[in-house]
């Protein structure tokens, strides 16, 4: 049976990833930095799975090198998922943000080291930046124009050139657009909608731009086949190929709530935002067989519960 170690195990992409190959006979080792968990099931909900013996949690930080390399040791396969995520997060600390390069390359050093079969790396549609042409394909050259984009695009950079000195090396990267689901921090655009209309009242947004937007549990689904199936190298794009605006989500997001006295106003986009982002996922369909199971409402049904269950 296949062993693999989640960075990031237990944020928001990285626990739903955990429980995706868990549900698909994967032994998990969860690497997480801090302490309580979070996200990750807990021990009694894996028992009832019946995966209680396939999942180990363990401490550690990729920009610790002991600790990376050590979590690497007896496994097969690598789903680097760890980063500063978040737009705002990585402007106020750009310095941080861009330490995720270091901590990239100390895992992509101890998969060489522990001869690891295959890595993902998790990079990000907003590498892209602003773009002329669409639907962006991975075809279209990236135009990072902000710290967070920056920092991935190196990572994405600095993989190719370690990959290129150790043949050995098999990286498959994936770039996601926009994805919603349970347990996303409240500075996320659609947690951020739900919570203000629950709690406010009232929806205050920044800029009226476009994204394209899939359910998390789609997302992972795709960075596991990109695993299994993916060609050494190569991208592949994991979206729905439905342009949004910022305004009609949360029109959608208001719907699904049941609420229609809730006004929606808009702020000053932030600087160096990307006025337009949606994407074309036809690699990952003919390639690897990836499709979208949950239609952007019945996900929101979802996502809207999950708050509206906790205090």
């Amino acid at each position: 049976m296949v062993k693999v170690l989640v960075t990031g195990a237990d944020g928001f992409a990285g626990s739903f990833l955990v429980e995706n190959l868990l549900a698909n006979d994967y032994n998990v080792r969860a690497l997480v930095r801090n302490t309580p968990i979070l996200n990750i099931p807990s021990r009694r909900v894996r028992k009832s799975m019946g995966k209680l013996k396939r999942l180990e949690i363990v401490k550690g930080d990729v920009m610790d090198y002991p600790s990376i390399q050590k979590a690497l040791m007896h496994v097969d396969q690598v789903y680097h998922l760890a980063s500063m995520s978040g737009i705002e997060e990585t402007r106020r600390n750009p310095q941080g943000a861009w330490s995720d390069t270091t901590g990239t390359f100390n895992v992509i050093n101890a998969c060489i080291e522990n001869r690891i079969q295959r890595m993902m790396y998790c990079s990000t549609c907003h590498v892209y930046g602003p773009q002329s042409t669409f639907p962006i394909t991975e075809s279209n050259i990236p135009q990072p124009n902000d710290i967070y984009s920056a920092s991935k695009y190196s990572c994405e950079t600095l993989s190719r050139a370690l990959m290129n000195m150790n043949p050995d090396l098999d990286i498959v990267f994936s770039r996601a657009f926009n994805h919603y689901g349970p347990r996303q921090r409240e500075n996320w655009l659609v947690p951020k909608i739900i919570m203000q209309a629950l709690r406010d009242g009232s929806v205050h947004l920044g800029g009226n731009t476009s994204r394209d937007f899939s359910y998390v549990t789609d997302i992972v689904d795709g960075y596991r086949l990109i695993m299994e199936k993916g060609k050494r190298g190569e991208i592949y794009q994991l979206c729905s190929g439905i342009e949004r605006t910022v305004e009609e989500i949360a029109e959608d997001v208001i719907s699904v709530i049941g609420r229609r006295d809730i006004a929606v106003s808009f702020a000053v986009p932030r600087s160096a935002d990307i006025p337009r982002s949606y994407g074309d996922a036809g690699k990952a369909i003919r390639e690897l067989g990836w499709e979208r199971r949950v239609p952007w409402t019945e996900g929101l049904r979802r996502t809207v519960k999950w708050y509206q269950e906790r205090p």
